[in-house]
């Protein structure tokens, strides 16, 4: 039989570049490390010890109401082993559960809104921060419960007054009055440490450091703010829950029990409330007063262990780290690192990326070489990594265009193809026929021509028509004339405050009765809560401006050190975009600059208007230094940025090509 031909097999075949290692694979597991590191051995432990802090001196406070403490005692209640224990609980169910809901929910942006009210709105849209919420109102909870059981183990529940029920045979259900004052207070005080946090957009990264960047000025630092936050929120809560408590309690009260089937739900439980007369000064008595001291002491309590525990993890959540020099390969790490498709990532990379290209090191120089001339993956490291950080730049630069805002929808469908047209079939000769009068007719009558030239269609109604399609189209236009239907105007304020007409009932029954003061304050807080900010409009036009200033250094450090450590050239060309990406964004950012100054108000003589004028006036100027201030940090980048790698290169600038726009801008630096 005949042999059959095989093919010879071999080994050898071409392989293609391997791509840059994706960030998830490189970068991010060594942050993720440093960050579980941070959180186990700075967060946790300090935030243990500050509740174990306020938690001693809590219990000394209950048992010196059953027992005389010497000094030795005292020194001695904060390592009692239900001192610790008590700590402990706290802990684990009050601080705990905030910081895995911070580490779980962090984000990197700050929220898109230029006003309270659109802040909140856009903050509860989110199922997160609605679960978050959740959280702080039973952590709130848990906190009360805890330190009431403390309370009862130290035998004080007495001294307290804090029984569920009041001791009555005839009605045993009845709520305590002291007891409920106390638990609303704690949820009361939770919702507001929330809210604070959604107003000042705490759930996001915030990467501009706060404190000094030495350890003893930063924990001293720390303390200052944290003690005066909490001691600030603390007394404002406790005093605005109490009026709330009080007006519940004399006016929403009666009311619900007065609803037949919401009488049979309360009444066994807090009829008793209504029976008194409440007055203002019936706080003010001493029993009271006690109480109240100690109530706030628990808000105390609560709001400076969280606002500790917080601002801890505020801070290590942005504070810098280095992984790439501990990689193998530190520019692949790096630029791995810079392509992440998580901003927060992105940022530490970017971050690293820039001492790295600034590091006058050795080391560091050696490893921009390899950077620059590398050819074992595809693209190459410098291509990716220009790719990456020009498409940044450039959907910022497009986003700052927009004002902040969305960009357009997209044509939902594409305009209909037109139909083909038909094939004209070629038409045979043919005789025109002749449709006129072949026979001749007499003159018409003067009569009969007159009413021929009045009728529909006649020549004198064909003559208008000619003459009025000949007309301008002005002229046309003002044969039919509609009638004039003034519209009322609306004053000044209502770009502010939106003006709505008035309405029959309670609302104007109460803005008839209510004083000026209280409706001045009204008008006061609807304008803080509704009216738009410049400055939050700016920082939605640049939400990445701190991670745009990292990536502008990076490329100019980068292009500044191939002058003599690229070997190929491949930098150079890349020089143009760069210098083109940083001009463009840099005129959008000056252009979005003269915007602001020419929205300042002029200095005139302000004795002629009136106070809210004056206070909308000072107000706007403030918005837009701040807005200033918001741009500063691309402008100054860029513009540092720029004139290094001008007096870098120097007169080797003439080597390279710029469209007019570019090279009429980088003149300006030349000169400069």
């Amino acid at each position: 039989p005949i042999t059959p031909i095989r093919a010879i097999t071999s080994n050898l075949h071409a392989r293609s570049p391997p791509f840059v290692p994706k960030a998830a694979q490189t970068y991010e597991p060594l942050v993720r490390n440093v960050l579980r590191q941070r959180l186990l051995r700075e967060i946790f432990p300090y935030s243990a010890l500050c509740v174990w802090f306020f938690e001693s001196f809590w219990i000394h406070l209950n048992l010196s109401k059953t027992h005389k403490l010497g000094v030795l005692r005292t020194l001695a209640v904060p390592l009692k082993p239900g001192t610790l224990a008590a700590s402990f609980l706290t802990w684990a169910f009050v601080v705990l559960p905030i910081l895995l809901a911070r580490r779980d929910n962090l984000v990197a942006t700050r929220t898109a809104a230029a006003s309270p009210a659109q802040l909140f709105k856009a903050a509860f849209s989110r199922r997160a921060t609605r679960s978050i919420f959740l959280l702080y109102i039973i952590t709130s909870l848990s906190f009360f419960l805890t330190q009431l059981s403390v309370a009862r183990l130290c035998r004080s529940v007495e001294e307290l007054h804090l029984n569920v029920f009041v001791k009555s045979k005839r009605h045993p259900f009845y709520l305590n009055g002291r007891f409920v004052y106390t638990i609303l207070s704690q949820i009361f005080i939770g919702a507001v440490f929330f809210a604070r946090n959604v107003m000042f957009d705490r759930f996001a990264v915030r990467w501009k450091e706060t404190f000094s960047e030495r350890n003893g000025e930063k924990i001293a630092q720390r303390l200052i703010v944290v003690s005066i936050a909490s001691l600030l929120l603390s007394i404002s809560g406790l005093v605005g829950y109490t009026i709330l408590f009080a007006f519940v309690r004399s006016l929403v009260l009666p009311v619900l029990l007065s609803v037949p089937v919401l009488h049979m739900a309360f009444r066994p439980f807090c009829a008793h409330f209504i029976r008194g007369r409440w007055t203002v000064l019936l706080p003010l008595s001493i029993k009271n007063i006690v109480h109240i001291w100690r109530t706030y002491l628990l808000n105390l309590f609560l709001v400076a262990s969280l606002e500790f525990a917080e601002t801890l993890f505020d801070e290590n959540v942005r504070k810098p780290l280095a992984v790439a020099p501990h990689s193998a390969e530190p520019g692949t790490t790096l630029v791995s690192g810079a392509t992440s498709a998580s901003i927060y990532y992105k940022f530490f990379a970017y971050r690293e990326l820039r001492d790295f290209a600034s590091d006058g090191a050795e080391r560091s120089s050696t490893a921009r070489t390899a950077l620059f001339g590398d050819q074992k993956h595809s693209p190459t490291l410098w291509a990716t990594l220009v790719l990456d950080s020009l498409l940044l730049l450039g959907n910022d630069y497009q986003l700052l265009l927009r004002r902040g805002k969305p960009p357009p929808p997209p044509f939902l469908a594409a305009a209909p193809a037109s139909p083909p047209e038909k094939r004209k079939v070629p038409e045979l000769p043919s005789t025109p026929l002749e449709r006129k009068k072949i026979f001749k007719t007499s003159a018409p009558s003067p009569v009969n021509a007159a009413l021929e030239a009045l009728a529909a269609d006649g020549a004198i109604s064909q003559a208008v028509e000619t003459s009025a399609e000949r007309l301008p189209s002005v002229f046309q236009a003002a044969h039919v004339p509609l009638p004039h239907i003034p519209l009322p105007t609306l004053p000044a304020a209502s770009a502010i405050v939106p003006v709505r007409p008035p309405s029959s009932g309670i609302g104007t029954v109460v803005g008839r009765w209510t004083p000026g003061a209280v409706r001045d304050v009204g008008m006061r807080l609807g304008e803080w809560w509704a009216s738009e900010r410049l400055s939050k409009v700016a920082e939605s036009s640049l939400p990445n401006r701190d991670l745009d200033a990292l990536v502008i250094e990076s490329l100019s450090y980068l292009v500044c050190a191939s002058l003599t450590e690229d070997r190929y050239g491949v930098v150079q060309r890349d020089i143009p975009r760069i210098l083109e990406a940083f001009v463009s964004l840099l005129i959008a950012v000056e252009e979005y600059h003269t915007e602001l100054l020419a929205a300042v108000p002029p200095h005139s003589d302000t004795s002629e208007l009136n106070a809210r004028e004056r206070r909308l006036r000072a107000r706007k100027a403030e918005e837009i230094d701040k807005a200033r201030d918001v741009l500063l940090v691309v402008d100054d980048a860029l513009k540092n940025s720029i004139m290094r790698i001008v007096q870098t290169f120097g007169s080797k600038m003439t080597a390279f090509k710029f469209p007019p726009r570019t090279a009429e801008k980088l003149q300006e630096f030349v000169n400069y």
